[in-house]
């Protein structure tokens, strides 16, 4: 995308990608909040059960204030229960479809800091270029890399010249060489500069990478470093199309969560997607 400047996508892209992270990782507390909540009011349930059960049958069957005490507790936690399991049950296809959209646009904006990156990597090595090749202390290098151009002109082509007198090309020589890629037919002549180019261009790289340092971490404006993922977010890759984003929200609009076990065990008998279903379900009805 020469001649567009990518930073200003960027920023855009970037804040865009914050601005759902933000929603998601509050959804997402929220959501944890409740979970924890349910599991203390759980326990607590359990506990007061276990302890009038135990009271009652130690007292021959007599429910005493205790008793009934914490029979009421039990029956309230066991209330508490099902409000926790409602709002749950609704908060989570929320926080599901937000970690699907904060994901699409994750992608979106990794896409553009990569191409963000590809143009800044390339513009620094440029003018890195620049700046060293126009100065005084380039011109011995620049004068012998010109010199050894010319001469590996006339080396390819006394390279290839056995094949080219074969097939009837009769080139001026000089001083022994084949002048010039010139000298040849028009109609060949494309084809011998770009063979001459890519001869030519291996020998710069070979000349270059030896004296390259070993690999160093790119210095780049700190809006072109990538953010790090938080925990609350899909794996990354989930999602790296807009069709794929729309194909699960839709199926979260269905009701369609995850095939993970309910955490309160087997013996509820459903998986916690059937049963987040048939909250939907019965909520819509």
């Amino acid at each position: 995308m020469e001649g567009i400047d990518l930073m200003k996508y960027v920023e855009k892209s970037q804040q865009e990608y914050l601005d759902y992270r933000a929603r998601l990782e509050h959804l997402a507390d929220e959501l944890a909040r409740l979970r924890k909540q349910r599991l203390a009011t759980e326990n607590t349930a359990q506990r007061a059960g276990k302890q009038w059960r135990e009271m009652f049958k130690e007292s021959l069957g007599k429910a005493g204030d205790e008793v009934r005490r914490l029979q009421a507790e039990e029956h309230a936690m066991t209330g508490e229960l099902e409000q926790l399991d409602e709002l749950i049950a609704e908060l989570e296809p929320q926080v599901e479809a937000q970690r699907v959209r904060t994901a699409g646009c994750r992608a979106a904006y990794l896409d553009k800091l990569k191409q963000a990156r590809q143009q800044h990597d390339c513009e620094h090595l440029e003018a890195s270029a620049e700046e060293l090749l126009s100065s005084e202390s380039a011109r011995p290098f620049l004068a012998a890399l010109s010199g050894r151009l010319a001469s590996s002109e006339r080396e390819f082509l006394d390279e290839s010249g056995g094949l080219l007198v074969s097939m009837g090309y009769d080139a001026p020589m000089e001083a022994g060489w084949y002048a010039s890629i010139a000298q040849f037919p028009n109609d060949d002549q494309p084809r011998l500069r770009k063979e001459l180019a890519i001869r030519e261009n291996q020998m710069i790289a070979e000349i270059v990478r030896r004296h390259l340092p070993e690999a160093e971490a790119a210095e780049r404006p700190a809006i072109l470093e990538p953010i790090e993922r938080l925990g609350c977010e899909a794996p990354e890759g989930s999602f790296k199309s807009g069709l794929s984003v729309r194909k699960r929200l839709q199926e979260i609009e269905e009701g369609k969560l995850d095939d993970s076990p309910d955490p309160r065990g087997s013996a509820w008998g459903e998986s916690m997607a059937t049963m987040r279903s048939l909250h939907l379900a019965n909520a819509r009805a």
